[in-house]
């Protein structure tokens, strides 16, 4: 029978300066295309330049360190509809975000389980910068209860 699985404790827990933190494990993601179709008329879009971004994500439980995607991202250029076009990245975080989704929703399920202190705003996803209609949607129907 499958259950939790066994107890592994936290090996940055009192740690009281971020200095001491673990560095972060940089795992290389690449999403950088030659040709992609253009989302708005499908046609065959050219790469136009290549950029990075970092973005974290859930930390290694075997090793206590965090870990950062570095995402290689090409931008393509649409000859017919003139327009330029990042790759979408938003299956692995909400467009601007420095956090992936899975952060988004340990962080937002952490909150609602834990409850929160009468000081902190109605919704905390602003204060942790997620701007996103989706991260409100769920503080809408969490955050709510009495």
């Amino acid at each position: 029978m499958y259950g939790p699985g066994r107890y592994v404790p936290d090996p940055t827990e009192g740690i009281p300066n971020v200095n001491g933190l673990p560095a972060p494990q940089l795992v290389a993601y690449h999403r950088d295309h030659k040709q992609t179709p253009c989302p708005r008329c499908s046609h065959l879009a050219s790469r136009h330049k290549s950029g990075q971004r970092t973005l974290h994500d859930l930390g290694d439980l075997g090793t206590g360190h965090p870990v950062d995607l570095l995402v290689a991202y090409s931008s393509h250029h649409c000859h017919r509809c003139k327009k330029h076009f990042n790759i979408d990245l938003t299956d692995l975080a909400p467009p601007g975000a420095h956090y992936t989704h899975r952060v988004i929703d340990v962080a937002v399920r952490v909150v609602s389980e834990d409850g929160l202190p009468q000081t902190w705003p109605r919704h905390p996803c602003h204060q942790w910068g997620l701007k996103t209609t989706g991260c409100e949607r769920v503080a809408d129907g969490v955050f709510d209860k009495p």
